[in-house]
């Protein structure tokens, strides 16, 4: 994952993932390469905070189920939660 900023900006940011089906949460596993685990809440999110521009972390991802998984990301300001930029993608895991 990446966090590139297209302006020179010195501003404060932090990074929400959501699952579109929180329930899904238990189906997902995914880990820094350094093997720090990342936790989905009980509303299927996780906040990365704080979240340096111009920066990439290596995130391992393993799928325990086969299904369609959507993920909505938004950059956000950290005080303000001003969005700042946002994007949905989704994933389809296959037997």
């Amino acid at each position: 994952m990446c966090t590139f900023s297209t302006t020179d900006a010195d501003i404060d940011t932090k990074v929400l993932i959501a699952l579109g089906d929180h329930d899904q949460a238990n189906d997902i596993e995914f880990v820094f390469s350094v093997g720090t685990p990342i936790e989905f809440n009980e509303v299927g999110v996780h906040i990365f905070d704080p979240v340096i521009l111009n920066t990439c972390a290596n995130i391992i991802g393993t799928f325990n189920k086969p299904e369609e998984y959507l993920f909505n990301v938004a950059l956000l300001e950290q005080t303000t939660n001003e969005l700042l930029d946002f994007e949905a993608s989704t994933v389809k895991v296959f037997d």
